[in-house]
């Protein structure tokens, strides 16, 4: 029996969904590559409904997180700016990512905050407006912000950064195998060239033993080759 998954799950459906019926999460290897264990994946509906009010738990914390991020700039006095400002600018950017992951239409909310980020580095810029070292390194946080928000457009990014993430280090290598190819390019950004070269060693050795169990895994062979291409452009 087929199980009932969202058009748009968050972040737990989603974990649920990529692991379903997908042979690439059968076989956990160890860190050496050397022995491996068949692990069967159960996911029933129950499991599933239960994801699904995890998710829309989230979404209704978001929002009311977003509300009150809202209020509290509508009610800041200028003379507490200078205090604030920074501790706004930590939460703006931490519920963009939350944002990201939900798996809803939160582009209003998104876009609100892409505003008052904007006016907040505009006033940290004019704070610094004397001091030429203060603005090139307002500079470069805002560029690094702008590809970070970019890269956040891909849920699976915004998944695998969660501090409480439901992708464990063991299914790295399978979700990523499992993942279109913009997703993936982005997701293969986030690691230094030495994890990298792990990654693809590892879902090489993954790819193998399950063509040797007789699995089909020609996707992820496609897919092994575009993280490969990732590590040599890095």
């Amino acid at each position: 029996m087929s199980l009932y998954f969202s058009e748009y799950p968050g972040c737990w459906e989603r974990n649920l969904q990529r692991r379903y019926n997908n042979p690439l999460f059968s076989i956990i290897l160890s860190a050496d590559n050397n022995n491996e264990n068949t692990t069967p994946v159960h996911i029933d509906q129950p499991l599933v409904n239960e994801a699904q009010r995890k998710d829309e738990a989230e979404r209704i914390q978001f929002t009311e997180d977003f509300n009150a991020l809202l209020e509290q700039v509508v009610h800041l006095k200028s003379k507490e700016q200078s205090e604030l400002i920074f501790d706004l600018k930590d939460k703006i950017d931490r519920l963009y990512e939350y944002a990201a992951g939900l798996g809803s239409d939160f582009s209003a909310e998104k876009a609100g905050l892409k505003k008052l980020n904007l006016l907040i580095m505009q006033s940290i810029q004019q704070s610094g407006e004397h001091d030429p070292k203060a603005l090139e390194e307002i500079k470069k946080e805002t560029q690094a912000r702008t590809l970070h928000f970019n890269l956040l457009e891909y849920p699976l990014v915004a998944h695998l950064l969660r501090p409480d993430t439901p992708i464990h280090p063991e299914d790295l290598v399978p979700t990523l195998l499992s993942e279109e190819e913009s997703s993936l390019r982005a997701a293969m950004s986030l690691f230094d060239p030495e994890h990298c070269q792990i990654i693809c060693d590892t879902a090489l050795a993954l790819i193998q033993q399950l063509e040797q169990a007789g699995k089909e895994v020609s996707n992820a062979r496609i897919r092994l080759a575009m993280m490969a291409q990732s590590l040599s452009q890095s």
